[in-house]
């Protein structure tokens, strides 16, 4: 039989849709070289130790799945078989898939907690504390479960007059992570008055647990203006919501406790507070009463007698004439005091002038015997040159200076002919 290439791809194809296996199949594989295309769309290879298919997944289905692909996942992957007859080829057109296990689960789990990480979903810097006391509660889970009737079972226990709001939402399933993410937001945008919210479920698998895994809840979980407690599973459970609320809580039970302070401890502090205030407002009022009463006529006279009240004998001794007495004999004694030391001052300040005088004298006395004028008078003669300054030895000099000479009786002016200086220079 002889047939075009572009007829036996058709026949081919035509028998892959007509196989029921190949329509809806379900293969096992480990993903490689993934692709997340702009469209939105998923390429990606599944192999095994022996073959490998071609994978695509339209953007549709991409949006439905509940956590990110990485390369390494090992997958169920559900869809049908596909013939590509420009090429010749045949592909899995994945329509959902699923991750094989807990193992391929805590693979995804990693990947989405890191990347988060990075992303500062999980700074503390971000997350708020809880109010002291809240006025209105609200809680995100299922409606018909165990753990909302804890929850309300332990608020109503610990505290009656808070409010609570229940808010039931899928918590478990392929649309849970988008009921819980819009309850969160739905929330934040209607309710206002709303203090703290309450975001979880009871124990379960980790497949049960998925919703609470996903990055649709971290992130709403994240934006939320209000305060959000996790209560998530068993203690042992964490879920990436553990990490993006604010508080997590261990249970859903330990949630309720965090959410709402107990009543009776309020009432107890608030007794033990009114105690102190009314022991210290007894304290202050009797303190007060006591300055009041010193205050009064009666303790200010008794005050005052007692303060000017003297004996005689205190009399005595500040009576007038014996103050008088006192002072008069301390003045007297002061100015003798003060007379002696101007005496001394005195004596000593003459003395001084004394000394300076006589020095004064031996300088004059000296002054004049270095007169010039005195020493000419005695027969000695002053010799200057033309310049008028003294002349005081011949090594100076030279043939044809002229010279002045001052003489007792005047002055005459000479010619150097001829010099002569000593050996030893003098």
């Amino acid at each position: 039989m002889e047939v075009r290439v572009s007829k036996l791809t058709e026949y081919i194809a035509g028998m892959f849709e007509m196989d029921p296996i190949l329509r809806k199949v379900r293969v096992v594989g480990e993903i490689s070289n993934l692709k997340y295309h702009s469209s939105g769309s998923v390429f990606f290879t599944l192999k095994d130790g022996d073959a490998a298919i071609s994978c695509k997944m339209w953007r549709q289905y991409v949006e439905l799945l509940r956590y990110e692909l990485e390369d390494g996942m090992e997958v169920k992957a559900f869809g049908a078989v596909e013939v590509y007859g420009k090429y010749g080829t045949y592909s899995l057109i994945v329509k959902d898939v699923e991750v094989s296990g807990e193992g391929g689960l805590m693979a995804a789990y990693k990947a989405l907690y890191s990347r988060l990480r990075d992303e500062g979903i999980f700074d503390p810097s971000h997350k708020r504390p809880l109010p002291l006391f809240p006025r209105k509660v609200c809680v995100i889970t299922s409606g018909t479960g165990a753990a909302v009737q804890d929850i309300l079972k332990i608020i109503k226990s610990r505290n009656d007059v808070v409010d609570v709001l229940v808010y039931p939402v899928l918590v478990q399933g392929e649309n849970a992570s988008k009921e819980i993410a819009a309850a969160i937001k739905d929330v934040n945008d209607r309710s206002a008055d709303t203090d703290v919210l309450i975001v979880g479920r009871g124990g379960g698998s980790m497949e049960d647990l998925w919703a609470f895994n996903e990055e649709r809840t971290a992130r709403a979980i994240y934006n939320s203006r209000i305060p959000v407690i996790s209560a998530v599973g068993h203690e042992s459970d964490f879920t990436i919501a553990d990490f993006a609320a604010d508080v997590r809580a261990e249970t859903p039970t330990a949630a309720a406790a965090l959410a709402v302070p107990d009543i009776r401890d309020v009432r107890v502090n608030l007794d033990d507070m009114a105690g102190r205030l009314r022991g210290s407002l007894d304290r202050l009022c009797a303190e007060r009463r006591r300055a009041l009463e010193l205050l009064s006529p009666e303790h200010m006279l008794v005050r005052l007698r007692n303060r000017y009240s003297f004996d005689a004998g205190r009399l005595a001794i500040y009576s007038p004439e014996k103050l008088t007495r006192m002072i008069k004999g301390r003045y007297d004694t002061g100015r003798a005091a003060l007379e002696n030391e101007k005496d001394r001052l005195s004596s000593g300040i003459q003395s001084r002038i004394s000394e300076r005088e006589n020095g004064l004298e031996k300088m004059r006395i000296m002054l004049e015997g270095a007169d010039p004028d005195r020493i000419v008078k005695r027969g000695y003669a002053i010799i200057t040159d033309e310049k008028g300054a003294v002349v005081s030895g011949a090594a100076g000099l030279n043939v044809g200076d002229v010279l002045n000479i001052r003489l007792r009786d005047g002055s005459a002016e000479a010619e150097v002919r001829k010099t002569e200086v000593d050996a030893d220079g003098r």
